[in-house]
């Protein structure tokens, strides 16, 4: 799946997304990093400023929502493929720049983190979208045909992901 994502910079009063909502962010001293979500902003507490620091911290917290998020989506999306006697695949979960989401032939899953920027939602499209994948190892009009069985209103949260993330 394709993508194309918007450079954001990490300085105070630059909105940054998490699961489809824009937050300000806020950059805070204090002497342990971590990042809190509080009444629309994405509030950074870290000993250093600088954009390179607030960055890298932000990362890793987007790494750890997307990991829970992520699982947690395989699980339900995984509970619409009983009839197709699926084994929960591996997930692997990496920065990517040209792609939601991809399927090996040993049936290994992998999303990008970016997607966590997105509604819940869109994240359970491309979830479902690689589980089909599982099934219909390419995108004929059978593997198509299946998305929409298991997830009918895809196309719409295809696109909402693309205009979310542009």
């Amino acid at each position: 799946m394709e993508q194309i994502i918007k450079e954001r910079k990490y300085l105070n009063g630059e909105t940054h997304l998490y699961l489809g909502r824009q937050y300000l962010l806020q950059v805070i001293k204090a002497e342990s990093p971590s990042v809190k979500l509080y009444r629309g902003k994405m509030i950074v507490y870290t000993k250093d400023s600088d954009p390179k620091v607030v960055e890298k911290i932000i990362k890793n917290w987007y790494r750890q929502k997307a990991n829970q998020i992520f699982d947690q989506a395989l699980t339900d999306k995984l509970n619409l493929f009983t009839q197709y006697h699926i084994v929960k695949p591996d997930m692997v979960i990496k920065w990517m720049e040209k792609r939601w989401g991809s399927c090996t032939r040993n049936g290994k899953i992998t999303l990008n983190t970016e997607l966590v920027k997105a509604p819940k939602v869109c994240i359970e499209y491309v979830m479902v979208h690689e589980l089909c994948h599982l099934v219909i190892r390419n995108h004929t009009k059978d593997f198509y045909d299946l998305q929409a069985k298991i997830f009918p209103d895809w196309q719409k949260w295809k696109e909402k992901l693309e205009k979310t993330l542009a």
